[in-house]
């Protein structure tokens, strides 16, 4: 398994909101958001989580935001390429 801590931890800094959502509804969620990814750069660099994520088969890297939205949006592209070439279709 190739998934590391931190592309998990960042799977889930963004949310999408209705476009009516309330400004400062959005301000909260935001902050609580970096909050969070602050909390996740943390443990990623304590030694003993990272050992344990080791030993349960995670790979650790402790990619910043921007790395991380690099990774995704490239691996967003090759797989749609892919699905795009062989046809594939969801039933």
């Amino acid at each position: 398994m190739r998934l590391s801590l931190i592309e998990a931890e960042k799977l889930v800094t963004a949310a999408l909101a209705a476009s009516g959502a309330a400004p400062e509804m959005a301000k909260r969620t935001a902050a609580a958001l970096v909050a969070a990814e602050a909390a996740g750069q943390a443990a990623i660099r304590d030694a003993e989580v990272s050992r344990r994520a080791r030993e349960g088969g995670f790979t650790v890297e402790a990619w910043d935001r921007a790395r991380s939205a690099a990774y995704i949006s490239a691996e967003t592209d090759r797989w749609a390429r892919l699905v795009q070439e062989a046809k594939l279709k969801a039933d």
